[in-house]
């Protein structure tokens, strides 16, 4: 009853009192020690236990691998597993699934695979840990199959098993799959599950299925904060910002109040759209729940700084105590789209005196801010530091930064060194950049060049054939143009620009 009602204090002390203590009193012990209060005094107990000559049971040994995943002490957890085996337990499938459980969680396929094989009579508790273990492995592949295998042995799938093979459908972008096991859900008593339902909805929208996604959300019975958020969270990442917003509308009319997640997604939404006064009424309703913490000031700095409000975006960030570097990079990053370079560099400059390293998206940013401004020199010490001081190997981001560097400045054969110089092979982003310089230069010798490189690694693709029929237009080579316009399929038209005025905007 102690150990239950988690007062493990007035259990223990009831335990020590005990005359005579049999392995029912070790087993609830155990298992209590494990699942609520500390599981290093479950392993105290359970070589007190092997010390008076008791045998342990398969719930003492599998409370203990609990124990041991709970701790992520492999090595404990192997040494367990010798004892499971001296013991005999390995073909129980109590135990076996404490096993597999553990070792999908420390990436060790081959052991829980063997584990799984040495059970004789399977579960679907053991099922989902396998299903479990293979995800979080990014093997979800594998874990489908085994979805599949269970339903061959006609084991009936659970909430937990439905989640976790939706969550693989969701990763692998697999609409085919997933929506066959919608079926299965529909013709589950899971049907109203929210956790389910939430799995179904984040599937379609991983696969890109609105339409479908939406439609479950109306029909959802019961819906908590996590469905509500994974919905905002996945038309923001669909670039829906609208209807994100909408939705965050009618989760504030709602019983459920939304949490650190959903006010982060909802304030990218309002930063695409360049939404200032949405922006600041989820940064009121934000503060109104009280949940406004780094991981959402961050999202506030992003928001702020994407419709320009740069005093707001740095205020937020001074205010903010201890700053991780998501938060520096975002303000530096905010400082370099909109020109402010000297901001971006002093920044960086306050990075060292907060004893805080620089990641390589700070110095992308920096870079990018370098290149925009013609601050070539500083762009140059940056990319040197970045290196030396730092030793932050260069991406190709950081290559194409510099390439665009000398190029917008007008050094084309430095950019060419440059490329020619660097550590692995320029690849296609690289020479777009250059070719983009090159255009910029009016440079139609070092153009065709870059136009060369990109042939086979592109497949002739549709911004770079406009790119390369500009250039043969500006220099009167008409026929040449007309011929890379004509290259451009039909179905892939390049995206034309566009522009935008609000004329009215609903408050939240």
């Amino acid at each position: 009853m102690y150990a239950k009602c988690s007062t493990l204090d007035n259990a223990h002390k009831l335990f020590d009192e005990m005359p005579e203590r049999n392995l029912i009193s070790y087993s609830t012990l155990i298992s209590s020690n494990s699942k609520f209060g500390n599981p290093k005094l479950a392993f105290h107990l359970l070589s007190k236990l092997l010390h008076q000559a008791l045998r342990p049971n398969q719930f003492i040994f599998s409370s203990s691998i609990a124990a041991c995943a709970k701790l992520k002490s492999l090595e404990v957890g192997m040494q367990f597993h010798g004892l499971i085996l001296k013991y005999g337990f390995n073909s129980n499938c109590f135990v076996g699934t404490s096993l597999v459980d553990m070792y999908g969680r420390h990436g060790l396929i081959e052991s829980l695979e063997t584990a799984f094989d040495n059970i004789l009579s399977r579960d679907i508790a053991l099922y989902n840990a396998m299903i479990g273990g293979y995800s979080r492995n990014d093997l979800d592949e594998i874990a489908l199959k085994c979805f599949i295998e269970l339903v061959f042995e006609k084991f009936t799938p659970n909430e937990c098993t439905l989640a976790g093979v939706l969550k693989s459908c969701a990763v692998l972008r697999c609409y085919s799959y997933g929506s066959m096991i919608h079926g299965v859900v529909e013709k589950s008593q899971f049907c109203d599950n929210v956790i389910v339902k939430t799995a179904l909805m984040d599937m379609y929208l991983k696969c890109g299925k609105v339409e479908e996604t939406l439609y479950i959300f109306k029909k959802m019975k019961e819906r908590d904060v996590v469905s509500w958020t994974t919905v905002i969270s996945g038309l923001t990442q669909m670039d829906l910002h609208v209807n994100a917003v909408e939705v965050f509308k009618t989760m504030c009319s709602s019983e459920i109040f939304p949490n650190t997640f959903t006010f982060s997604s909802v304030l990218k939404s309002c930063g695409a759209l360049a939404s200032i006064n949405q922006g600041k009424c989820v940064h009121a309703c934000g503060i109104k729940h009280g949940v406004i913490d780094e991981f959402t000031s961050s999202s506030l700095l992003y928001m702020y700084a994407k419709c320009g409000v740069l005093e707001d975006s740095r205020r937020l960030f001074d205010e903010i105590g201890s700053k991780e570097i998501v938060t520096w990079n975002t303000m530096i990053t905010a400082y370099a789209q909109h020109g402010h370079v000297q901001e971006a560099l002093e920044l960086y400059g306050m990075m060292e005196v907060h004893n805080l390293e620089p990641n390589h998206v700070t110095f992308v940013s920096l870079l990018s801010a370098c290149s925009h401004c013609g601050m070539v020199d500083d762009g140059i010490q940056l990319f040197e530091l970045m290196k030396r001081k730092h030793g932050i190997a260069p991406l190709t981001e950081h290559y194409a930064c510099m390439v665009y560097l000398f190029g917008r400045a007008g050094f084309l054969e430095r950019a060419k060194l440059f490329i020619d110089t660097m550590p692995f092979e320029a690849d296609a982003s690289i020479w777009t950049v250059f070719l983009s310089a090159c255009k910029l230069n009016g440079d139609f010798e070092l153009a065709q060049l870059a136009r060369k490189k990109l042939d086979g690694m592109l497949n002739e693709d549709n911004s770079i054939l406009v790119l390369v029929s500009n250039m043969f237009s500006e220099v009167g080579k008409w026929d040449d143009a007309e011929k890379a316009r004509r290259k451009i399929s039909e179905d892939m038209r390049k995206e034309p620009g566009l522009s935008w005025v609000q004329t009215s905007e609903a408050s939240l």
